[in-house]
């Protein structure tokens, strides 16, 4: 994936971060309590702003705003669980100082399951949409011997916004051969 690319899914993963906070708050009280009455007194809408950029900062501090495939992962869903529990406590101690009173376990649990759903999905998602719609430029390589193939494995694990189709060899023994799961061409 290009630079720019890669800038412009890290910018619309963050701001739709910044929309999932705020609304599994706003979905977590509805559910433990089925009303809207006494939330926004709870939580005013630049206290929701202030929970989305800690959040965010959070999960720049975890790099969960890494633009590979590792949302996939084991390691990626602890990084992701752990930064959302220090994230929530952050936030219950700033709710605390600002207003005097606790964010109730219930909203805190359901929010926070919401926030882990909603973010792994989300980064699924602009995974597979930035997959579909950013075409990688295709290469065919001169040379199948060691050097072509070292030159293939630095293009494929550089992870920029290429793909080896094949390679050209000048060398009758390697016609039909595979190099990298590539058939080779005279």
């Amino acid at each position: 994936m290009s630079v720019k690319g890669s800038n412009i899914r890290s910018f619309l993963i963050l701001f739709g971060d910044i929309f999932i906070v705020p609304l599994s708050y706003v979905a977590a009280y509805y559910l433990r309590f089925f009303s809207f009455c006494g939330f926004w007194e709870r939580f005013p809408l630049w206290f929701l702003f202030l929970m989305a950029l800690s959040y965010i900062g959070i999960f720049h501090f975890f790099d969960l705003y890494k633009l590979d495939k590792s949302y996939l992962t084991l390691n990626f869903f602890v990084k992701n669980c752990l930064s959302i529990v220090v994230a929530s406590v952050f936030i219950s101690f700033l709710n605390y100082a600002i207003f005097l009173f606790p964010i109730g376990r219930g909203i805190l649990l359901i929010a926070n399951f919401i926030v882990l759903i909603y973010i792994s999905a989300w980064r699924g998602f602009s995974y597979k949409l930035f997959k579909y719609l950013v075409k990688p430029k295709r290469l065919v390589i001169a040379g199948a011997g060691k050097e072509g193939q070292e030159i293939a494995q630095v293009i494929k694990s550089g992870g920029e916004n290429y793909e080896v189709v094949g390679f050209i060899d000048d060398d009758k023994v390697q016609t039909g051969k595979s190099a990298l799961k590539k058939r080779l061409k005279y």
